[in-house]
């Protein structure tokens, strides 16, 4: 799990994080504000007092700089480790047998099964349902391990808070830790006044913020099924494959009917001993099923993050079942009960292994935070004051319109040197792809340029979510432009090059010869590597050359893949090209940098943008003759749109036809922002990656996020920009 949720690009924000970082700007600030902080914490998050994991977050922030975001998701990772290791303990600590060591398998499997991937994938949920998680079975543990003594209570009162300040569905802990007093015999008086006394003192952000000063009601969002049905949901979704909603529902009936039986055979056998060892196993099925009704009641529906909670009612049924296994040992017990009891626990574990077994496969169905932790993500927020528009898909999964966000996000991490402005940087060719900063010399007739996960010629998108390595079939050639501070400390490019894997036999390959240059704004290039490779050179040959001496300038970095005699077996490729970066270290007197104007690279805002010339291809209005255009040709589409468009967000989404009937469709999308002075838009067509025999035979356009009581705002003009000289589709080819 640790392997599969480690994103290519780790140390930045994305979707929720971004709420937080005012309160940790004001902690690295030394702003104190006291009770301030729980106000603003609670209508940040719809409703969550989230102190714990927010102020380990601010410390993290303080320790950690670089590496801030990366260290939270491995301190989460950390929790879950930990709350697998109490629930063993708690499963286990009876038994002197060392086969329950084989308990431990099955618990790890349950709480890092690949359907919680996505817990794992964002830093700042992994932290917070890691303490959230951790506190429970801390409490849980407590009371069970030291029934009816203050040390239970203690565990007790110190795992709750950590619960219920790290996740609003820790407060439903407190209910059934009442339960489990009463099951484990807590019998004095003064043990449930300092329960009450802790319950009171944990839930005093939502008794005073959520029913003194706000309205419960603005949290309920309703659902878009019936609520009884989606908590049904819920307890399956965990062990539904695909989180499909018909199988999530199968699952959480035959889950329920589970523990219906199991907890009747518990009630039929009336022993005082048996409940007492079940109280675990029986306050986390009930705090997973309180917290599954409370979701189906406040959320529209369920989303992949959730899982995490829900698995508890699987730990559950297995922590019963092995508390049944464990009670048939006892010589004393009816041989009837022995039976049904076994039969039960039997049942149980083949029934949750079954269908974990079954909800294991195709892994990236779960995954929903990775996209937004990829190189272009981390790009998109180095790049703020130029990023295009459509940088905004790269950070965030939510709907169009928050576009401001990249710019509020990079700003405060750049003035405290946070992550992917730290005193140590990574720039990727793969994360620059996504903007303009990157230029593609390609030849007709030649292999495209392409991204591959290795040595072979096997072509995935640049936004894949993992380290990609450039295939440049020669005499191809790639462009990266760079601006490198001025206060640097070390700056070195690191590549590695290699004949691809998948090069076809061919007597007469003479090899490549592979370079770097870099060549200077307004001064002479100078070659910084070059390395020739012979036609059977099939490993990586490593590389790494200084870019300080061009510290403070403007450099363009370009990678030539050059043929030798002849373009046999000249498949070449560079591993995964980067720049490490390390900046001087900042002075007590340093001002924070100037906030400067944001100017998206893919409007008229940009002075350096393609201008329209005679040999554009005009898509609307309609051009007179049907679409039959060879895309390699162009640069960019373009489109204006009136100079009072209003009504943002907005974002418009074009669905490209590549080829005749039996072609395909490719789509893209350009949001709108409401910056002044903004008449056109652009989108790199590089993007799409395309064959360069590509043709477009069709266009629809679609207005996305249009809303029904607003005018639609009207595209005045759509063209493809033509580059100088381009003809990849010539007549007869």
């Amino acid at each position: 799990m640790f392997f599969l949720s480690e994103p290519p690009a780790p140390n930045h924000p994305s979707n929720d994080e971004i709420f937080f970082l005012f309160l940790i700007d004001r902690a690295l600030q030394g702003i104190r504000d006291g009770g301030q902080f729980f106000l603003d914490l609670f209508y940040t998050y719809n409703g969550h007092s989230m102190p714990a994991p927010i102020s380990l977050q601010i410390a993290l922030a303080k320790v950690a700089k670089v590496d801030f975001y990366a260290l939270s998701a491995r301190v989460g990772f950390l929790f879950f480790l930990l709350k697998t290791a109490l629930w063993f303990d708690l499963l286990t600590f009876r038994s002197k047998s060392p086969w329950k060591w084989l308990w431990l398998p099955l618990i790890s499997a349950l709480c890092f099964s690949v359907t919680q991937l996505s817990i794992f994938e964002f830093p700042f949920g992994c932290l917070g349902e890691g303490l959230y998680h951790l506190g429970l079975v801390l409490a849980i543990w407590g009371l069970a391990r030291f029934p009816d003594r203050w040390p239970g209570l203690l565990w007790m009162a110190l795992g709750g808070l950590l619960a219920s300040w790290s996740f609003a569905g820790g407060m439903l802990a407190w209910p059934v830790f009442l339960l489990g007093m009463v099951l484990l015999d807590y019998s004095k008086h003064r043990h449930y006044l300092f329960w009450l006394l802790s319950a009171l003192i944990a839930s005093w952000p939502y008794l005073y913020f959520l029913f003194a000063e706000g309205d419960f009601s603005s949290h309920m969002q309703g659902g878009e099924s019936s609520p009884h049905r989606l908590w049904i949901q819920a307890l399956g979704w965990p062990m539904a494959g695909g989180f499909s909603p018909s199988a999530a529902v199968l699952r959480g009936w035959i889950g329920l009917i589970l523990f219906l039986t199991g907890t009747a055979l518990l009630l039929f056998r009336k022993d005082r001993r048996l409940l007492q060892r079940s109280a675990p196993a029986l306050m986390l099925l009930a705090f997973a099923l309180l917290n599954a009704f409370q979701i189906s009641l406040l959320r529209p529906r369920l989303a992949p993050w959730y899982t995490a909670t829900f698995m508890f009612f699987w730990l559950g049924l297995v922590a019963l079942a092995q508390e049944y296994l464990a009670w048939r040992s006892l010589e004393r017990e009816k041989a009837g009960f022995k039976t049904l009891t076994s039969l039960w626990a039997a049942l149980a574990l083949g029934v949750v292994l079954y269908f974990y077994l079954g909800s294991q496969r195709d892994v990236d169905t779960y995954s929903f935070f990775r996209r937004n932790r990829i190189p272009a993500a981390a790009s998109c927020y180095r790049l703020y004051e130029t990023a295009p528009t459509y940088c905004e898909d790269q950070i965030l999964s939510w709907n169009t319109g928050h576009y401001y966000l990249l710019a509020e996000t990079a700003r405060f991490l750049e003035k405290n040197r946070l992550a992917t402005f730290g005193n140590r940087q990574r720039w990727s060719l793969q994360g620059d792809f996504i903007s303009e900063r990157v230029r593609l010399q390609e030849n007709p007739g030649i292999p495209d340029i392409a991204w591959s996960r290795d040595l072979r010629a096997q072509f995935v998108p640049f936004t894949a979510p993992h380290l990609l390595n450039l295939f440049l079939h020669a005499p191809n050639s790639v462009e990266w432009t760079v601006r490198l501070p001025a206060k640097l400390k070390r700056a070195e490019l690191r590549s590695a090059v290699a004949i691809s894997a998948s090069t076809p036999e061919d007597p007469v390959a003479d090899g490549i010869l592979f370079e770097v240059q870099a060549l200077p704004e307004g001064r002479e290039g100078q070659r910084l590597f070059a390395q020739y490779l012979g036609p059977e050179q099939r490993e990586w040959v490593p590389f790494r050359v200084s870019l300080k001496p061009y510290a403070g300038q403007t450099v363009t970095l370009r990678f030539d893949s050059n043929p030798g005699g002849n373009l046999g077996q000249d498949w070449g490729m560079f591993r995964f090209p980067y720049i490490d970066l390390e900046l001087e270290p900042e002075g007590g007197d340093e001002s924070p940098p100037p906030v400067s104007e944001v100017r998206p690279e893919n409007t008229d805002l940009n002075p350096l943008g393609p201008k329209p010339g005679p040999e554009d291809a005009i898509l609307l209005p309609a051009p007179e003759a049907p679409l039959d255009l060879c895309l390699a040709d162009f640069s960019h589409l373009v489109f204006r749109i009136p100079k009072r468009a209003g009504f943002y967000p907005r974002t418009v989404t074009f669905r490209l036809r590549i080829g005749g009937p039996q072609g395909y469709t490719r789509e893209f999308s350009v949001p709108l922002i409401p910056l002044a002075g903004i008449e056109s838009y652009r989108f790199d067509l590089k993007l799409l990656e395309l064959d360069q025999k590509a043709r477009l035979t069709g266009l629809e356009i679609l207005p996305v996020a249009a809303f029904a009581d607003k005018p639609m705002i009207g595209i005045e003009e759509v063209r493809l920009t033509r580059k100088a000289g381009a003809d990849f589709c010539a007549k007869g080819k």
